[in-house]
């Protein structure tokens, strides 16, 4: 029986990477283990992978119940590694909650140190990198930019690891994500020095070159552009240095024939005069040239991350003043089910599609008014009302998320029909009191922050696929004009649960031909009469 059950565990194992469908079938296969196996420790790994696949549909519940299972039992019968993974399953649960962090990460250290004692580094290597996305996900919630800090210390860790055991492809993702760590912390460098080891590493296992975000692509076109000036700059050196070597000559010849060929020395240190003043000229535009190349380097990666409006405040007057604004609708969409579509493409597909569909945000943001602030991993994050000031924005982010989320829908039927895998898109938005400015010395980058943020973002948090969300705040304003149904509440760290909302739609009277998508002439009207300030 022992041997029966060892070997239905090991085909569950070869299978855990099929289809939806196959869902039920492998958690009929986990429960006939747990009701079957004599050997306690396959018991409690059975347990931890069906703790591990209820997790996928809903972060409480059932999952909770088999990972707490699984963790009494890997302690009463001393099976290391089968509590450090319930630990694990038990952190990741918390950390969906996002509202339990401190519980999560000490569940994901305790695990970590079992995995160390046990000397599993490819297990230490996984924890260490799922604490980095904790704490990268941690920023938005508590605004702390030590949070950073932390992400990039533990990806740094497991990094090492990843050397040491030869993972190339785990490595290049984690200098990825590593890059974009170091461009929030304004250390560009790095950040470039990330992004050129994630492709040295690609190249190494037989994948053309990706330009892994769209910032390797700015970067290098902005430093070829600049070793270009330089180069020209370069060739002008080059050939002074030449001509003052040729005219050392002259020199020497000349004091040799002094007395036969004294007027030919005349002529000849009148060319020279003349030759020098000319390369005076040059040093003097190469230096012009030099420091015109310098101040637009330094321009180009100060002002890359600001809008317009507030670059031309900055130059004018030297600064920009932070801003308090009462109205402000913040929108965070989040790609859900991105880590197992990432890994069902290829380095250069997966980069392709995540530049489709975050230059067609940008696209539709711009549309309506909206201000992209930063994308983080597989997170967008936009607002409207900023930085100058419009009665408007909540309309406008509606109509923003509902295209973004026709967008996603569009591209998922358009890979299904190809057998592709593709993922899906929840977006949450609130409106409120924010204060927007300028972050950085060197590299600047135009930012918010409030509550009204830390708001928005868990409300995306809690939302389910293909959803757009809002709060109660941007509900009142907005109420008359689309159609909404009730979301429930969402629970918040020390404070009053906020209520959600769900939008299905346009108001089938406002929208052309009643379908509920584009807004018609009617919507238009009442929008210019609505009092949305």
């Amino acid at each position: 029986m022992k041997k029966a059950t060892l070997f239905l565990f090991l085909c569950l194992l070869m299978t855990t990477q099929g289809v939806y469908a196959q869902q039920c079938a492998r958690l009929d296969s986990l429960r006939r283990i747990i009701r079957l196996s004599k050997d306690i420790k396959v018991h409690i790994d059975a347990l931890n992978m069906l703790s591990a696949e209820y997790a996928k549909e809903s972060p409480d519940g059932a999952a909770l119940v088999f990972a707490r299972k699984a963790l009494n039992l890997a302690k009463k019968y001393k099976h290391e590694k089968g509590r450090a993974d319930a630990l694990v399953n038990i952190g990741l649960i918390d950390y969906k909650e996002l509202t339990e962090y401190k519980k999560a990460i000490k569940h994901f250290k305790e695990a970590l140190a079992i995995y160390t004692k046990l000397g599993d580094k490819s297990k230490v290597a996984e924890t260490q990198e799922v604490i980095g996305k904790f704490y990268f996900d941690l920023f938005y919630l508590r605004s702390d930019q030590g949070n950073y800090r932390n992400a990039l210390e533990y990806y740094q860790k497991a990094l090492a690891l990843r050397k040491e055991l030869g993972h190339k492809k785990q490595m290049a993702k984690i200098y990825e994500v590593i890059s974009e760590l170091y461009g929030h912390l304004n250390e560009s460098q790095k950040a470039i020095d990330a992004l050129i080891e994630a492709e040295k590493l690609l190249e190494d296992l037989g994948e053309s070159k990706t330009n892994s975000t769209r910032l390797i692509s700015k970067y290098k076109a902005k430093y070829e552009q600049i070793q270009a000036l330089e180069k020209r700059n370069q060739y002008y050196l080059m050939g002074g240095i030449a001509l003052l070597a040729v005219l050392a000559l002259v020199l020497l010849f000349t004091a040799m024939r002094r007395k036969k060929v004294a007027q030919q020395m005349k002529q000849q240190k009148d060319t020279v005069v003349q030759q020098k003043k000319e390369l005076e000229e040059q040093a003097s535009t190469i230096a012009k040239q030099k420091s015109i190349v310098e101040n637009a380097k330094e321009e180009i990666e100060s002002f890359s991350l600001v809008p317009s409006y507030v670059f031309d405040e900055i130059r004018e007057q030297g600064y920009y003043e932070p801003r308090q604004y009462d109205k402000v609708s913040v929108l965070f969409a989040d790609l859900e089910d991105f880590t197992n579509v990432s890994q069902g493409m290829g380095s250069d597909k997966l980069v392709e599609e995540l530049n489709v569909t975050f230059n067609k945000f940008d696209e539709i943001s711009e549309k309506y008014n909206l201000i992209k602030i930063k994308t983080i991993g597989d997170s967008y994050m936009a607002a409207g009302g900023i930085p100058e000031k419009n009665h408007r924005n909540p309309v406008d982010a509606i109509l923003a998320a509902l295209e973004m989320t026709r967008f996603i829908d569009a591209k998922r039927t358009e890979k299904d029909a190809k057998g592709e895998p593709y993922w899906k898109v929840r977006i949450g938005i609130n409106t409120g009191y924010v204060t927007a400015g300028v972050v950085g010395q060197k590299r600047f980058a135009y930012d918010v922050w409030g509550e009204t943020v830390n708001t928005a973002k868990l409300i995306e948090i809690k939302s389910e696929s293909g959803q757009v969300a809002v709060s109660r705040n941007t509900y009142d304003l907005i109420k008359d004009l689309f159609d909404v149904r009730g979301g429930g509440e969402v629970e918040m760290k020390h404070k009053e649960a906020v209520e959600r909302y769900v939008i299905t739609g346009i108001k089938a009277e406002l929208s052309e031909n009643n379908e509920g998508i584009v807004p018609n002439e009617v919507f238009k009207g009442k929008v210019g009469d609505m009092d949305l300030g």
